[in-house]
């Protein structure tokens, strides 16, 4: 059943979700492009995977790839923070520096990829963003069409029970459940409302049949119009 408050909840936070994880994407691959064009190239060999370092009495072993390279006729030993598949000893690999600092190697390897891993996971928010927004979108047609085209009906009110099937900062939506015999076919038929994010059952107690409309030869294309009953502010 078609919630619009859910559903603006979920729109928000995937949208922000995605912007966010997009934004540091774009942020990243700038930062990769400036820094490819204020540095120079210069061709690598790689010596070793992984080296080990010395911090005060601690010893430990750093991932990452050793290479050597030569500027202006001077050999220098750097270390790249970035492994690859494709890495073995002796392969030549472009590495980048800073003219007036050669012997520091700037983070150009990995960045790539850290930028296209946060486009992929922006993008499949942004994806399920605006499946949420048709999805929504189909919802408030449907109201709108079984309003204007389907039959209305009066279905005596049941019961309100939780709807643990769902939750929103831990709390369940409370649903209001009807049955109605169709005195067409003698089939018996439940209808449920929308999540309601607060008791219900005070404002309808004295409501004994609930309007919910139906599509003409399908019973089960319905949407039940409680938020007559309901608060506006609440609804």
């Amino acid at each position: 059943m078609y919630d619009k408050k859910v559903f603006g909840i979920l729109m928000k936070v995937f949208t922000t979700t995605s912007a966010a994880l997009l934004l540091v994407a774009a942020a990243v691959f700038v930062y990769r492009g400036q820094m490819i064009k204020s540095s120079v190239m210069v061709t690598a060999t790689i010596e070793g995977t992984h080296y080990d370092s010395q911090d005060g009495d601690r010893s430990y072993s750093q991932q990452g790839t050793d290479v050597r390279y030569e500027v202006d006729g001077k050999v220098y030993e750097g270390h790249l923070y970035y492994e690859s598949s494709s890495f073995y000893v002796g392969k030549e690999i472009p590495v980048y520096y800073k003219a007036e600092k050669p012997e520091k190697l700037l983070p150009v390897y990995g960045t790539g990829l850290t930028s296209l891993v946060f486009a992929i996971v922006g993008g499949t928010f942004l994806i399920i963003t605006l499946i949420l927004f048709v999805a929504g979108r189909s919802g408030e047609k449907k109201v709108r069409f079984l309003k204007q085209e389907g039959r209305v009906i009066y279905a005596p009110v049941s019961r309100v029970e939780i709807n643990r099937m769902m939750s929103v900062n831990r709390r369940h939506p409370y649903i209001i459940i009807c049955q109605y015999k169709n005195p067409e076919d003698g089939k018996q038929y439940t209808f449920r409302s929308r999540g309601i994010w607060y008791d219900p059952a005070p404002y309808i107690s004295n409501v004994t049949d609930m309007p919910v409309y139906v599509k003409r030869g399908n019973y089960k294309y319905y949407y039940m119009d409680a938020d007559k009953y309901l608060p506006k502010q609440e609804s």
